[in-house]
């Protein structure tokens, strides 16, 4: 693998850990900065030293490391908002304060309420910075891009997940840089203020405006927008899973693959240009102006900058007539990326576009030269294949790690989906300028539409093969590290056939099969017992082994999607429902469950007693009576009287768990 000896590639690859290293860790930022400039300083001492001959010093390429994942801590350090004095978290406090924002991003809505991120600019009349999440009532009125406000509300935690192996929502918004949340019941608009990311917004909804209605099946609409647009908010739920199952989720959001053959159509439109004096400049530009406003029209997503980046890079180094090598060209993308915004790593699209593309460029060469083909169209069929493959071999650990789950016929999708898509991206193109120009051709629109459901079709039909469709795959962080592990070392067999590598790709794959094992038996020998959080009802689990009995009054907790996610990292096999018991024994300790019948004077004492449906009870007596270890009250009860039982075992000393606020409980065993 010589893309290794290249030093843009290693310096970008230290850097990117000093990035993951300023995440992880808090560092003193001045010590750093101080390192930092002593081995600049050290780097320009050493190159005039070795002027001749410095690439081949071993103490320059170490100072250059060195230099590069100080680079990376110190970029993390000055993108986080959250280090600046005037940051809003330092000056918010408990109680209801006066805000002025200014919406940036518009959320998709739920069932009660709007989402918008919003920057905000003034906390008290004091000048503030920083992004903070707004949820607005769905009874007012919907706000826009642009809107500036003013609010008075609460600065609040945005909510961890209240069970195990949940979305984790505010780990998600801290990514974003956005660290509370505030709901308006009421809010002033002062008004609103003009950007380029809104003019292309209304640019946006006036040209959807004028295709609405106009030949589009609802279904088929909501694709070209999320396809051609970037907007994925009409796109329902059913039709996302379709296009999972079926492996071809990736088209639905603008990436590396719509930029790419944009790029393609546009050196093909452009490719007289290149007979005139300064033609080969002119088409650059042209080019490059193209995809950056393409990319401002989609919203500046982190998918479509990362891809218009790279093409950038490829495009310049091409009508430079210089020989760009490929992973110089996404590795530059890379340090750029990273160096303007260090947050992106978290992106889950920016994460599985590169090692995408990294996996066609080193995989699919391989596999092209299994099968040798003559035939032309065979031969595309075959590439095309080979480049699909390519790229799932690549992210299939990032897949089964953030998805679990893997779609057997993803080739068969692909196949058919790939080559349509060149055809659809170029017509979509042209109907978008007619569009803009308000011209619209419905005889035109009518057919594109036609590919549209036959598009959907076929993906439906291939969704549903659900033999196919491997789902539920529990895949940790050890295993996800471990497979890339194992594909480097598979890479490392296949390029230079030797024993010794086929000997390292063997012991690999025995650690994965070895830690695969320990966890199952974890699995058998750990029991374990525990409250759910789920509202308006209660939902106590017990674990044998890999035996899962759950004691409830409700009859759909099966597919809770937090049952399933538990079921899936516990490694349960079976699962069987039960009654609700007055008592339940936990290892030695008992567990007394008191429902709106307010029964509690038993002759047994209980270690713990669990209060639902909201009792009406002197819980001083309960107190005095049982002398409980601790007392937990969970979602079937009303708010405000959970809040006053928490201050009566305050006052008694008694330990109290909400599950509403704290989440799940694990009971010890």
């Amino acid at each position: 693998m010589k893309w290794l000896h290249y030093i843009l590639i290693r310096l970008t690859l230290f850097f990117l850990l000093g990035i993951v290293l300023g995440f992880n860790y808090e560092m003193p930022i001045v010590p750093v900065v101080t390192l930092l400039g002593l081995s600049f300083l050290g780097l320009i001492g050493q190159y005039y030293r070795n002027k001749k001959r410095f690439s081949s010093t071993v103490v320059f390429s170490i100072i250059s490391y060195f230099t590069f994942l100080l680079l990376g801590v110190v970029t993390v350090y000055l993108h986080q908002d959250k280090n600046k004095a005037n940051h809003y978290l330092h000056y918010i406090k408990s109680d209801n304060v006066t805000s002025v924002l200014q919406i940036t991003s518009v959320l998709k809505p739920d069932k009660y309420t709007h989402k918008y991120i919003a920057a905000v600019s003034q906390i008290a009349n004091k000048p503030v910075t920083g992004k903070t999440l707004v949820l607005v009532s769905d009874s007012l009125k919907p706000l826009q891009l642009g809107d500036q406000l003013v609010v008075r509300s609460v600065f609040k935690t945005i909510a961890s997940p209240k069970n195990p192996y949940g979305f984790n929502y505010n780990a998600f918004m801290k990514h974003q840089q956005v660290y509370k949340q505030l709901y308006c019941n009421d809010y002033i608009v002062l008004g609103q203020e003009a950007s380029i990311q809104k003019w292309a917004l209304d640019w946006r909804k006036k040209v959807i405006n004028r295709l609405k209605n106009k030949g589009f099946k609802p279904q088929s609409f909501a694709v070209f927008k999320g396809l051609l647009l970037g907007d994925k908010q009409g796109i329902d739920k059913s039709l996302r899973q379709d296009y999972g199952r079926a492996g071809v989720m990736h088209i639905l959001a603008i990436s590396g693959l719509h930029i790419g053959i944009l790029l393609w159509l546009l050196n093909i439109v452009f490719k007289g240009m290149e007979q005139v004096k300064y033609g080969v400049i002119i088409k650059s530009v042209l080019i490059l102006s193209i995809l950056w406003f393409y990319a401002l029209l989609t919203g500046l997503s982190p998918s479509v900058v990362r891809a218009v980046t790279m093409f950038s890079f490829v495009t310049i180094g091409i009508h430079l007539k210089r020989g760009t090598y490929i992973f110089n060209t996404l590795f530059a993308a890379l340090f750029i990326l990273l160096l303007f915004n260090p947050f992106y790593i978290y992106n889950i699209g920016f994460q599985l576009s590169f090692v995408a593309v990294f996996g066609i460029v080193l995989f699919q060469p391989i596999l092209a030269r299994l099968l040798v083909i003559e035939h032309r169209v065979l031969r595309y069929i075959w590439q095309l294949l080979t480049v699909s493959l390519a790229a799932q071999i690549s992210v299939l650990p990032l897949s089964l790690y953030y998805f679990h789950q893997f779609p057997g016929l993803f080739l068969l999708s692909n196949l058919v989906i790939i080559p349509a898509l060149t055809f659809i991206i170029s017509v979509g193109i042209l109907i978008l300028i007619l569009a803009s120009l308000n011209i619209v051709i419905e005889p035109l629109i009518q057919a594109y539409n036609f590919l549209f459901v036959q598009m959907n079709a076929y993906t439906h039909w291939v969704a549903v093969k659900e033999a196919f469709v491997f789902q539920n795959i529990a895949f940790d962080t050890v295993q996800m590290v471990l497979s890339f592990f194992i594909l480097m070392l598979l890479l490392r067999l296949l390029y230079k056939k030797q024993n010794k590598h086929l000997i390292y790709l063997l012991m690999s794959i025995a650690v994965f099969q070895a830690y695969d094992f320990y966890k199952k038996y974890n699995f058998e020998i750990t029991n374990k017992a525990l409250l759910f959080h789920k509202s308006r009802t209660t939902l106590l689990a017990r674990t044998t082994g890999r035996n899962l009995q759950l004691y409830t009054d409700s009859i759909a907790f099966q597919n809770l999607q937090f049952i399933i996610n538990f079921k899936r990292e516990q490694g349960i096999n079976k699962m069987v429902s039960r009654p609700l018991k007055n008592w339940h024994l936990i290892a030695d300790k008992k567990l007394l469950i008191v429902d709106n019948l307010g029964v509690y004077k038993t002759a047994t004492k209980a270690t713990y007693i669990l209060l639902r449906n909201s009792p009406k009870i002197n819980l001083n007596r309960l107190i005095t009576w049982h002398h409980p270890k601790m007392i937990l009250a969970d979602g079937s009860n009303y708010k405000n009287v959970v809040k006053h039982w928490k201050k009566t075992c305050e006052e008694a000393n008694i330990l109290f768990w909400n599950t509403r606020e704290q989440g799940a409980f694990t009971f010890e065993e």
